[in-house]
């Protein structure tokens, strides 16, 4: 869609980070989503809130803009914050507890 051979470099970088990230966001999404339909909704809000408030926005702020690593920096925050969501998740879904809840 562009000639600019910085903003072809730059998406190449960040296709290439992004990549690794979507095991982890298939594991949050279908997990979390079957917490929600069992009635577990809030943990999987939490981890959400905490992802993107507590993890994604400072951190992706730190690396990108005060290390200097740019659009880079944030999207490996974004990796490490969906393969700890999926995590947690992962960790929940295996306790069990959705499957004692009344809907």
């Amino acid at each position: 869609m562009t000639a600019d051979e910085q903003v072809v470099a730059l998406g190449r970088d960040v296709l290439r980070i992004i990549a690794f990230n979507q095991p982890f966001m298939a594991v949050n999404n279908v997990l979390a989503g079957g917490l929600r339909g069992a009635g577990d909704t809030r943990f999987p809000m939490v981890t959400s809130a905490i992802g993107i408030w507590l993890v994604r926005l400072p951190v992706g702020w730190f690396l990108g803009i005060v290390l200097g690593l740019g659009l880079q920096g944030i999207y490996l925050v974004y990796v490490a914050d969906a393969a700890a969501r999926a995590a947690l998740v992962a960790w929940r879904w295996r306790q069990g507890k959705w499957k004692t809840l009344r809907v």
